[in-house]
C-alpha cells in the first residue's frame, strides 16, 4: 500500500457514505409517508423529519468533507487528477441528482410534520404510564386533538381519543392531566374534559 492510497481511499469513502446517507433520507421519507404509528421514548416522540433531517445533514457533511479532502490532496500532488472523465462525470451527475431529490424532500417532510405537535404530558402514572397529545393544525386555522396512551414499559402508544378544536397549537402546559390509579382524565385547554382512559387497554 502506497503512502497516498489511504488519503485517496478516505476521500472516496467519505463521498460514498455521503451519497448513501442522502439516498437513505429519501428512502425513509418515502416509506414513512403513510406511517401513523406513534412511538414514545422517554418524553420524546420521534418524528420522521428527525430521521430524514439527520440523514440529510450527515450526508451533506460527508460530501463536503470528501470533496474538500480530494481538492486538498489534488493540489498537493498526492492525488492525480482522474483521467476517467466518464467516472468523474457520472459521480457529479449522481451527486447532483441525489441533492436535487434529498434536499427538497427534507424540506417537504419537515413542512408536513410542522402541522402537528406532540406533547408527552405530566405527570405520568404511578406505574409509569404516559399520556400523549397530538395537536394537528389545518389550513383554515381549525385543528384536532388526538390522545394516545403509552403503557408503562411500552414504546408504542395507542390512540384512545379524538376531539376537534377551533384553535391552533396549544402547548403541553395548557392541559390538565389527573390520574386515578391507572386511569387518566384530561381537561383540554378549551375547558372541556375527556376520558377516562385506562393504561391496561
Amino acid at each position: 500500500m502506497s503512502h497516498t492510497s489511504v488519503p485517496r481511499g478516505s476521500a472516496a469513502w467519505l463521498w460514498c457514505l455521503g451519497i448513501i446517507s442522502l439516498i437513505g433520507s429519501t428512502i425513509v421519507a418515502d416509506t414513512t409517508m403513510g406511517w401513523d404509528d406513534v412511538w414514545v421514548i422517554g418524553q420524546w416522540v420521534p418524528r420522521r423529519s428527525n430521521a430524514v433531517g439527520a440523514l440529510t445533514g450527515v450526508g451533506l457533511l460527508l460530501l463536503i468533507a470528501g470533496t474538500r479532502w480530494r481538492i486538498v490532496l489534488t493540489r498537493r500532488g498526492a492525488l492525480p487528477r482522474s483521467r476517467h472523465w466518464v467516472r468523474v462525470a457520472g459521480a457529479r451527475v449522481l451527486t447532483a441528482l441525489v441533492l436535487i431529490v434529498a434536499l427538497p424532500l427534507t424540506v417537504f417532510v419537515a413542512w408536513l410534520d410542522g402541522w402537528d405537535a406532540f406533547h408527552v404530558l405530566h405527570p405520568v402514572s404511578a406505574d409509569g404510564c404516559r399520556i400523549v397529545v397530538e395537536e394537528s393544525d389545518s389550513f383554515d386555522g381549525d385543528g384536532t386533538i388526538t390522545v394516545y396512551v403509552a403503557p408503562a414499559g411500552e414504546y408504542r402508544a395507542r390512540r384512545v381519543g379524538y376531539r376537534g378544536s377551533d384553535s391552533r397549537l396549544f402547548g403541553a402546559d395548557r392541559y390538565e392531566l389527573t390520574w386515578h390509579g391507572e386511569s387518566a382524565g384530561l381537561r383540554l385547554p378549551a375547558g372541556s374534559a375527556t376520558g377516562p382512559w385506562s393504561c391496561s387497554g
